[in-house]
């Protein structure tokens, strides 16, 4: 009789609880594959939510959490948050979007000087920002998100000579170091990259990657795929 009580409870878990959460069997270990919401990327490692995952899947840096809307947020160390649109494990990029709409906004603040992450840029340059009480002016690039009816921002690369450039009646706001040309006009985009840990050629052999036992050097190891048990642990209780 008890064993008959269980498994119906099991079977109603399966049919009305969401399958937000993977499971890959290794031996005795398991290698999580988590969800906030049916249509939130994967989170499996480096990355990790620390309502969900144990410490042996923890690596340093990458934490993310799922907001009471169930959306990915990435929150870097000292900077910003912005939320998680894809996680791409083999060419290890995060492509994150400002739910505002507007990443020039947050630059001032986005410092990944404490984060793993890297602008996903080969080229990266200086830029000042300019406040402009006149909107229409030529020679000048408009940051588009920013702005308003009676003003405009603009940027210059900073190597540049501005007394070329039509500056009257404009205010230097901001200097920026470091970032791609092309964030300007991403507007809510913005696309980071990771070189640790180093798991691209565990992906490229169809294989997990996950930190070794015992390691005290937050060393990896690559593993082979066995076949994945769907779950259902997803809970309110792991929204941040």
């Amino acid at each position: 009789m008890a064993s008959s009580f269980l498994f119906l409870i099991h079977f109603l878990l399966l049919v009305f609880l969401p399958p937000t959460l993977e499971a890959a069997q290794e031996g005795e270990r398991r290698v999580f594959n988590f969800r906030c919401s049916h249509n939130g990327p994967s989170i499996r490692f480096p990355f990790w939510v620390k309502a969900f995952h144990p410490d042996r899947y923890r690596y340093p840096g990458f934490e993310l959490s799922c907001d009471k809307n169930k959306q990915t947020v990435l929150d870097l160390p000292f900077s910003v948050k912005l939320f998680v649109k894809k996680i791409d494990y083999k060419f290890q990029v995060i492509r994150l979007y400002d739910p505002d709409g507007c990443v020039p906004a947050k630059l001032p603040k986005l410092d990944l000087s404490a984060s793993p992450f890297q602008f996903d840029e080969i080229y990266l340059g200086n830029y000042s920002l300019f406040n402009c009480s006149a909107p229409d002016r030529d020679l000048l690039d408009p940051v588009h998100c920013l702005g308003g009816p009676a003003y405009q921002v603009y940027y210059i690369l900073s190597i540049l000579n501005l007394d070329r450039y039509p500056l009257t009646s404009c205010t230097n706001i901001h200097n920026l170091e470091s970032v791609p040309y092309k964030i300007f006009d991403q507007r809510g985009k913005l696309q980071l990259s990771w070189s640790k840990p180093n798991c691209c050629f565990c992906e490229a052999e169809g294989k997990i990657c996950r930190l070794k036992d015992n390691t005290t050097e937050n060393e990896t190891e690559c593993v082979a795929k066995s076949k994945t048990r769907k779950g259902h642990a997803f809970n309110k209780r792991l929204w941040a």
